[in-house]
């Protein structure tokens, strides 16, 4: 078969099959034109880390304000801007995790509950280095109380973190709640450095356990949440 031949048995093939119905395509047409609406368009990473990183603070301000600044006060210019630069620090590292569950197949650096844990532990190694004061006079009261302010701080600010997940895709439930729940959490340690005046180290180790209980939460109401409970 030559070429010709085979191009003239094609074009028979294609007018010899009927094309799809007029007043289909048209009643098709009608039902999904009316229908098509903008898209509104997905927030950037830096936007977000922009919106959520000073809100965090100003939330742990906030609270400091009203139940006391003790810890600020207690802290030396150093020990001050280490751990308050480290809590902007890993603010960023969370909203870039939360931002990951936003947008399918986007770049993450680890995932929310890896984040979570390296956080709880850098925060550790900051506190036993920069307090080498052991005692735990009081420390299951003290620390219970801590745990609780923390946690308390941690459920407006991650409930508000969550807000922005509805603007994206989530894919993994569990993990885009670990993430809100990490960002709630650093908002909670942020005010507790504010306020807290006792710089014992084995009592900021419940500072730094507001971290693994707010990200399990999270991961846990997110998991609740997930359609048909799958």
């Amino acid at each position: 078969m030559t070429p010709p031949e085979f191009d003239r048995i094609l074009r028979d093939s294609a007018m010899s099959q009927p094309g799809p119905d007029p007043s289909l395509i048209e009643a098709i047409s009608r039902g999904i034109v009316p229908g098509i609406r903008p898209v509104r368009p997905m927030i950037s990473s830096w936007r977000l880390s922009a919106i959520l990183v000073p809100g965090a603070v100003v939330l742990a301000l906030l609270v400091s304000l009203l139940v006391g600044q003790s810890g600020l006060r207690s802290l030396s210019g150093f020990q001050a801007t280490l751990i308050f630069g480290e809590l902007a620090v890993l603010l960023w590292l969370a909203s870039r995790a939360l931002f990951a569950e936003m947008v399918p197949a986007s770049a993450r650096l680890t995932s929310p509950a890896r984040l979570a844990t390296w956080t709880a532990l850098a925060l550790t190694a900051v506190f036993v280095q920069l307090f080498p004061d052991r005692s735990t006079t009081d420390f299951v009261h003290r620390g219970l109380g801590c745990l609780t302010m923390g946690l308390l701080v941690a459920v407006p600010a991650g409930a508000l973190s969550a807000l922005w997940l509805r603007r994206g895709v989530v894919l993994h439930p569990s993990a885009a709640g670990a993430a809100a729940g990490l960002m709630g959490a650093l908002a909670g340690v942020f005010a507790l450095e504010l306020h807290c005046p006792y710089l014992q180290a084995p009592h900021l180790l419940w500072h730094a356990l507001v971290i693994p209980v707010a990200a399990v939460a999270g991961a846990g109401i997110g998991r609740s949440r997930r359609p048909n409970g799958r």
